[in-house]
């Protein structure tokens, strides 16, 4: 099971492989291919629909938790090599990049000239290409939108060989953003940067009592960045407990004396070997994990704010390399959902209740709660005003674990929830279509591209 986007040799432009989401769930047989620019895109893309040969779809660093990124008996289309970065434009602050680019090497490449992006997801690992399918959001997307918000264009390869220049105004725009991939294969893209003083986030932290506590910390707008992580074992009085973090870029005047304003130090990068036949997120571990990370937020609220390296704050836990393995064979699962302001408060409560069961057969790993701006820019595009929760379970079988997986399904549906399709492993097709009443404009649209297909879109419906 390969769950990276793999490197063919050039004797071999595509090859048989099976492929999993980051989550590790699952896996398909696929062809991988790796073209080195467009024209071989092209090439390939054109011999596979004449050969009628299946599904295609784009695949960028293998980071969507699910089956968004394998056309299951069909091409995958690797973007790895098509990762060229241009400097940002000094009049525009547009910074233009190959699909397969991931976002931190694009982000250090802008730091260069003094510009930052607008947007960052949770891990540096996500390429721009991928970006803009899921139209991700970041820990200001209170204030700032998501990523398909501050896109300028991008140049889209169709089934029919043609290449296209898409910008905002264009409902193939609208449908690219957010639309997993289904228009067509992303060669490039130019997008917006902010000016910044350096690369340090000035971050804070803030311990939270409950779920009221949490909602009305992250509504007054604490900041630029904001993110709460939600203690899910927590029941009854402290239902909802955590930490709030929050910052905001930092200027030089922040900074010690002598700290590199522009490339703060990486910190060491630790990997997890193998695979533990077992598994090591079990109850024991995540009220360990819990306790740990709630003792950490008390001794950072004490200290009061301080820089820290970007990649510390918006990736964190790309500080650990293969971090899924700890979930053992079976990998983990993530639900995330968004459910609008006037059921959200009602709808989060339930969810935790039934996160924080004991009786519950597999336990929630980690909750990650953050607030939500305004819709999105695209026609499928996840983000809506509201507020958004993730929680991360191990990927446990049996009829008990999944019965578990449905019932904080329906909740979030009960209360008016939307389904993130990058997180997404195992939404069924009837629960997609009543939370998202936009797919079938979507799929009947002619911006939809037929050749074009994944695991996920054909599990879906899409």
């Amino acid at each position: 099971m390969d769950g990276t986007a793999g490197h063919p040799s050039q004797h071999a432009p595509a090859r048989a492989v099976s492929l999993s989401g980051w989550g590790r769930r699952g896996a398909h047989a696929t062809r991988l291919a790796s073209p080195e620019s467009p024209e071989a895109a092209a090439a390939l893309l054109a011999g596979h629909v004449a050969g009628g040969e299946g599904p295609a779809i784009a695949r960028g660093a293998g980071r969507a938790y699910g089956d968004s990124a394998v056309a299951p008996g069909g091409l995958t289309l690797s973007t790895a090599r098509l990762a060229a970065i241009q400097p940002p434009d000094p009049e525009t602050g547009l910074i233009e990049a190959g699909a397969g680019a991931r976002i931190a090497d694009i982000a250090t490449a802008a730091l260069a000239a003094g510009r930052f992006p607008v947007v960052l997801p949770g891990t540096g690992h996500a390429t721009l290409g991928g970006c803009i399918a899921a139209d991700v959001h970041g820990k200001n997307h209170h204030r700032d939108g998501g990523f398909c918000d501050h896109l300028a264009r991008l140049d889209l390869l169709g089934s029919d060989g043609a290449v296209r220049r898409v910008a905002p105004g264009d409902p193939l725009f609208a449908a690219t953003a957010g639309g997993m991939g289904l228009t067509g294969l992303i060669l490039s893209a130019a997008f917006a940067t902010r000016p910044v003083e350096t690369g340090w986030i000035v971050a804070g932290s803030r311990p939270l009592g409950d779920l009221g506590e949490a909602m009305a910390a992250m509504a007054e707008d604490p900041g630029p960045y904001a993110v709460a992580w939600i203690d899910a074992r927590a029941r009854g009085a402290r239902l909802g407990r955590g930490v709030l973090e929050t910052g905001r870029h930092a200027a030089r005047a922040d900074l010690a004396p002598g700290a590199d304003p522009r490339s703060p130090a990486r910190r060491a990068r630790l990997s997890v070997p193998l695979t533990p036949p077992a598994g090591l997120v079990g109850r024991p571990a995540v009220a360990l994990l819990n306790a740990l990370w709630r003792a950490k937020g008390r001794r950072a609220a004490a200290a009061g704010p301080r820089p820290v390296p970007w990649r510390a704050f918006f990736h964190p836990l790309d500080a650990l390399g293969g971090w899924p393995r700890l979930y053992g064979p079976r990998g983990f699962v993530q639900i995330q959902c968004v459910l609008p302001e006037g059921t959200a408060e009602a709808g989060l409560a339930r969810l935790l209740e039934a996160a924080a069961d004991p009786a519950a057969p597999v336990p929630v790993a980690l909750a990650v709660l953050k607030r939500m701006g305004r819709a999105g820019a695209g026609t499928l595009s996840f983000p809506r005003a509201g507020w958004t929760l993730a929680l991360d379970l191990p990927g446990a079988r049996g009829a008990a674990a999944e019965a578990h997986l449905d019932r904080l399904e329906r909740l979030a549906a009960d209360h008016g929830g939307r389904f993130y399709l990058a997180k997404d492993a195992r939404l069924g097709r009837d629960r997609f279509a009543a939370t998202e009443p936009r797919a079938a404009g979507f799929r009947d649209a002619a911006t939809r591209d037929r050749a074009f297909a994944s695991a996920q879109s054909m599990r879906l419906g899409l």
